[in-house]
């Protein structure tokens, strides 16, 4: 989800105009998907492990049930500030939001600054590309994007859900099996913490680092590496765990002992997902991987 940069108020409005679409950068071709048990790099076996780094949304928690609701009462909050409640389906539609369907359930779209970009970022957008939210807040984009934050906050720890109903006791078995468990969040850690607490995960984590953490955000490797020394581990001993492009990214560029691929079961590897060493469909699956893989606590 979103990472406020904390300067809104710096940026120029015509930077954001197409914002809302932006092309994914250029990347040589793809090397070939691993299978879904890939094996990784003959120098990096999983007995040696001993903390792994999990990415939030997508990953622990579920992305639809934790935040649409959310970016609907953003994109409401926002119309009805500028009295116009009617804006908020062309607001969603700028931001990527994808309507329900007769055959598709809602989503926000890939590359979309809702799924990518920041709460900052969205916010300038809105000002840029509607004329009725410019007029209200084009002199103090700074205080619409804290009010969004706002909003953003209450909805989506109200509804933080978990990837799956097994998640909480997959995280379980790892702790008991002596690993150490960590967040790396391109979230607010302070939001991050709220969303765990919620749900009464806080306990099972050893380390919570957000982009304001002072680390950067991913896909740079500061924030994942941060983590790893918070428990006192070091890269060649730890695990990566995401969803997205940049949490194996940011795992990679960390130099971590290997990267896990998040992908719904019976779906396609995602090409930007292919560097990962593994693929896994959710945190269940991971435990048995682990003990497939060399981690003997965790075999049978």
């Amino acid at each position: 989800m979103w990472r406020p940069l904390h300067r809104c108020a710096e940026l120029p409005l015509h930077c954001f105009s197409a914002a809302f679409h932006r092309p994914p950068p250029p990347r040589s071709s793809p090397p070939p998907a691993p299978p879904a048990r890939g094996a990784p790099p003959a120098h990096a076996p999983l007995s040696s492990l001993d903390v792994i780094v999990f990415d939030k949304d997508g990953t622990l928690l579920d992305f639809a049930a934790t935040w649409l609701s959310a970016l609907r009462e953003v994109a409401e909050h926002v119309a009805a500030s500028v009295h116009q409640p009617s804006l908020a389906t062309q607001l969603l539609r700028t931001g990527g939001y994808l309507p329900a369907t007769a055959g598709r359930a809602a989503a926000v779209s890939a590359g979309s600054i809702m799924l990518e970009g920041t709460n900052d970022e969205l916010a300038l957008a809105w000002i840029a590309l509607h004329p009725e939210v410019a007029a209200r807040w084009a002199s103090q984009p700074g205080a619409l994007a804290a009010s969004m934050s706002a909003v953003l906050k209450r909805a989506s720890v109200r509804d933080a859900t978990p990837l799956t109903r097994g998640a909480r006791g997959a995280l379980l078995r790892m702790r008991e099996a002596g690993l150490r468990l960590a967040v790396v969040t391109n979230d607010d850690e302070e939001l991050a913490l709220a969303q765990l607490d919620r749900l009464g995960w806080l306990p099972l984590f050893d380390a919570v680092v957000g982009q304001d953490s002072g680390h950067g955000a991913k896909p740079g490797g500061g924030g994942v590496s941060a983590a790893i020394a918070a428990v006192g581990s070091r890269p060649a001993r730890a695990l990566m765990v995401g969803d997205s492009a940049t949490d194996i990214a940011a795992g990679r560029a960390a130099g971590c002992l290997g990267t896990v691929a998040i992908v719904p079961r019976g779906a396609e590897l995602p090409s930007e997902l292919a560097a990962a060493n593994y693929r896994v469909a959710d945190l269940e699956e991971l435990v048995s991987l682990l003990a497939e893989q060399g981690f003997s606590p965790l075999r049978q």
